[in-house]
C-alpha cells in the first residue's frame, strides 16, 4: 500500500486550514458515527481481595461525590464527571475521613444483604448488566450508611426519605464460576419499583429531594460508565482509507461528493510520528461482528500506588490471584495489543471502506485539547488531490489557490485529477482522470 486516500469536506480543507496548514485533526473516537467504535464486553472475574477493594472503591466515590453535591451552589448539576474514580487510600487527605470511610465499610460488611451480594461476586464471573443489578440493590443501604456517618460526626445533617430497599436477591442457580447475566425482565421489576416510588411523592417532595433521589436510583449506572476510565484509555484518530472510488465514502465523508479526496504516501505516518511521538499506526481495520470479552480485574492501568489499592489486601498485604499476571513485564505489551483491538475493529457492515487509522491513546490526558490534537505533516507527504464529481468551480478555485501558494513545499510528483462515473461491463463506478493544470 504506497498510498493512502482521505475524504474531506471543503468546509474542513478551507475554515480548518487543514489543507493549507498541513495537518490532520485526531478526532475523539466518542464524536465518531459508529456507537461500536472502540466497544468491548467487560466482565467482572476477581477473588475476595479485588471484590474487597472494587467494593472499597464504590463506597469512597460514593462518599466523596456525596459530599461535593452537599455543598454545590447555584444551578450546577452533578454529572458523573465529578465522581473522582482516581481515588484510593493515599489520596485521603485527612486521617478522620479514613476512619470514616473504614467504619462505614465495617458497618456495612456486618449487614445481611451485602454479605450475599459479596459472596454472588466472589462465586461467579458478572457481566456489566448483572453487576449493575446487584450494586441497585445494595445502593440504598451502603447510601443511609454513609449519610449516618456523616451525621454521627455532624458533618451533614441525614436526609431521610423512606427509599424501599426490601429488595429480593436473585442468586444465580448456573455453576459456580460461570458468567452470570440478569434478565430484563428482573431489571424491570427493580426499576419499576423505583417508578412506584417516585410516583408516589408528592410535587414539593421531588423538588427538595431531587439531587438525594439521584443519588439512590442513578448513581451505580453512572459510576460503573466512569469506572470505564480506569481500563479504557481515551483514544483519538484520523481515518484514511485504501481505497478512492466507493461512491458510499464520497457520499458520507467528502459532502456527498462536492468535497475531495486526498492522495497521501503511506510514509505519511513517519511524518506524524516526527511531531508527535504518540502517533501509532498505520493500523488497518478489521471488520467482524465478534465482540470482545475482557476481565476488567486484569485491565486497570495505573502507578504502583494505585495498583496496590487494588491487587492487594489492605491489612495484611496478602496479594490477589492476579497480582502476578497483572505486574508481569509483558502485561505492557498485552494491554497496547488489547487497545488496539479495540480501537481497529468495526462490525461488518462498515467493511466497504477498507479503512486505515493513525491513532494516539492518550493515557496520560494530554491531548484533551483540541489544539493539541492537530497532526502536522510534512507537505510532500500530500501527492494529490481528487475533485469530486460534484465539486463546485468557486470551491476548486479556492483549492489551487491555496497549492498555488504552497507550491514551493509540494511533492515534486503532485497530481490533480477530478472523479467521474463511468460505466464498465454495465457497472457504475466512479474512475479518476488526471487533469494539468498550471498553478
Amino acid at each position: 500500500m504506497s498510498e493512502i486516500y482521505r475524504f474531506r469536506s471543503i468546509n474542513q480543507l478551507i475554515k480548518y486550514k487543514e489543507l493549507e496548514d498541513f495537518y490532520c485533526f485526531f478526532s475523539d473516537v466518542k464524536n465518531f458515527n459508529d456507537p461500536m467504535e472502540g466497544h468491548f464486553e467487560l466482565e467482572w472475574y476477581g477473588d475476595s481481595i479485588l471484590w474487597r477493594n472494587f467494593f472499597r472503591h464504590y463506597v469512597m466515590c460514593l462518599g466523596d461525590f456525596y459530599l461535593q453535591a452537599s455543598f454545590i451552589k447555584g444551578n450546577c448539576k452533578m454529572s458523573a464527571d465529578f465522581i473522582d474514580i482516581d481515588i484510593y487510600d493515599k489520596s485521603l487527605l485527612t486521617s478522620l475521613y479514613t476512619d470514616l470511610l473504614n467504619r462505614t465499610i465495617n458497618k456495612l460488611f456486618k449487614n445481611t444483604k451485602i454479605r450475599q451480594v459479596f459472596d454472588i461476586f466472589t462465586t461467579w464471573i458478572l457481566d456489566k448488566n448483572a453487576l449493575l443489578y446487584y450494586l441497585e440493590i445494595m445502593q440504598p443501604i451502603i447510601l443511609e450508611e454513609i449519610m449516618n456517618q456523616f451525621e454521627k460526626i455532624k458533618i451533614l445533617p441525614n436526609p431521610t426519605i423512606n427509599y424501599p430497599i426490601n429488595y429480593n436477591i436473585i442468586v444465580p442457580k448456573q455453576e459456580k464460576g460461570t458468567k452470570v447475566s440478569i434478565s430484563e425482565a428482573v431489571r424491570i421489576e427493580l426499576l419499576s419499583k423505583r417508578l412506584e416510588f417516585r410516583y408516589k411523592l408528592k410535587d414539593e417532595e421531588i423538588a427538595n429531594t431531587e439531587l438525594l433521589i439521584m443519588f439512590y436510583t442513578e448513581y451505580p449506572s453512572m459510576y460503573l460508565n466512569r469506572l470505564i476510565d480506569l481500563v479504557k484509555p481515551n483514544a483519538y484518530m484520523t481515518c484514511f482509507s485504501k481505497i478512492y472510488f466507493n461512491s458510499a465514502m464520497w457520499g458520507h465523508y467528502a459532502d456527498n461528493h462536492k468535497g475531495v479526496c486526498l492522495i497521501f504516501d503511506h510514509s505519511l505516518i513517519d511524518s506524524f510520528q516526527e511531531n508527535v511521538i504518540d502517533v501509532e499506526g498505520f493500523y488497518e481495520t478489521q471488520y467482524s461482528s465478534k465482540v470482545i470479552n475482557l476481565n476488567f480485574f486484569l485491565l486497570i492501568r495505573y502507578d504502583d500506588d494505585h495498583l496496590d489499592f487494588w491487587y492487594k489486601d489492605s491489612k495484611n498485604n496478602k496479594k490477589c490471584f492476579l497480582y502476578d499476571l497483572r505486574f508481569n513485564k509483558e502485561w505492557i505489551k498485552r494491554y497496547g495489543d488489547i487497545c488496539k483491538s479495540m480501537y481497529t475493529k468495526k462490525t461488518i457492515d462498515w467493511v466497504y471502506e477498507e479503512e486505515a487509522r493513525a491513532i494516539i491513546f492518550d493515557h496520560n490526558y494530554k491531548f484533551s485539547n483540541d489544539k493539541s490534537r492537530k497532526v502536522f505533516y510534512q507537505p510532500n507527504k500530500l501527492k494529490g488531490i481528487i475533485f469530486g464529481h460534484n465539486t463546485s468551480v468557486s470551491d476548486k478555485l479556492k483549492i489551487l489557490g491555496i497549492l498555488k501558494n504552497k507550491k514551493s513545499v509540494l511533492n515534486d510528483q503532485f497530481k490533480i485529477y477530478q472523479a467521474y462515473f463511468s460505466k464498465i461491463n454495465g457497472e457504475t463506478k466512479i474512475n479518476i482522470h488526471k487533469v494539468d493544470i498550471d498553478f
